[in-house]
């Protein structure tokens, strides 16, 4: 049975108090993440779960209230990890889906700050949440690693939305750019008949095919003067 006298004491409301300010950090994580997936987290759930069980045995008396709350906290810390990683997992993907049909100049073009800014911010939060999930927790120590979970995570959320709000900018280079890439060979086409056209104006015999020139030139040899004055000796 429950007994009032743990709850009572200092003890017990220093604890609560901690454990609950932990509760409220977490909850939101855990919506958001159900939102951005469109899904219940089970693993989030079960966490909670966990989390409520040790509680309920820190007023029991049968068990050690300091440990029974430490439990809590790291089944609440593991809830947020959860969270965090179908979030981060969401909107890598969203980022990369985002940049995956543009090509660097119209990224650069669009999003000055991509290249030298978000770009390397990005493997660098990649490469944060890695070494986080590894050291997730220290269930021994009581030490976790979610604050740089946490800071890493929220940094992805502000990079995705940013470059989400300029997807119709995106859209609008690529097909700016497309319309040039056709117009540029139609160009060359032209200008090489115009080209064309003008060299023949000023120099017609450039005009002339191969056969007609080889035609024109037998002509002028036969009407040439000097074949004329040997026929005129031989005779």
């Amino acid at each position: 049975m429950p007994t009032p006298e743990i709850q009572n004491t200092e003890e017990f409301k220093s604890e609560f108090i901690k454990l609950y300010a932990l509760y409220e950090r977490v909850k939101p994580i855990g919506l958001y993440a159900e939102v951005v997936s469109g899904k219940v987290i089970l693993d989030s759930i079960n966490e909670y779960r966990y989390a409520f069980d040790h509680l309920m045995r820190s007023i029991s008396g049968e068990t050690d209230m300091f440990s029974m709350f430490r439990k809590a906290q790291d089944h609440l810390y593991r809830a947020g990890y959860d969270a965090y990683e179908i979030i981060s997992l969401i909107k890598l993907e969203s980022i990369k889906g985002c940049l995956a049909s543009h090509s660097p100049q119209i990224i650069s073009q669009v999003c000055p700050a991509y290249y030298p800014e978000y770009h390397g911010k990005i493997k660098k939060i990649e490469r944060d949440l890695t070494t986080a999930r590894t050291h997730k927790t220290d269930v021994d120590q009581g030490t976790h690693e979610f604050d740089l979970y946490e800071a890493s995570i929220q940094e992805l959320i502000q990079i995705e939305e940013t470059l989400m709000t300029l997807v119709p900018e995106f859209n609008r280079a690529k097909k700016w750019h497309n319309k040039n890439m056709i117009k540029v060979p139609a160009a060359i086409v032209i200008f090489g008949c115009l080209f064309a056209f003008f060299l023949n104006y000023i120099f017609p015999n450039f005009a002339l095919k191969p056969a007609q020139g080889k035609q024109s030139i037998n002509a002028e040899k036969a009407n040439s003067p000097v074949k004329d004055s040997i026929k005129n000796k031989q005779k």
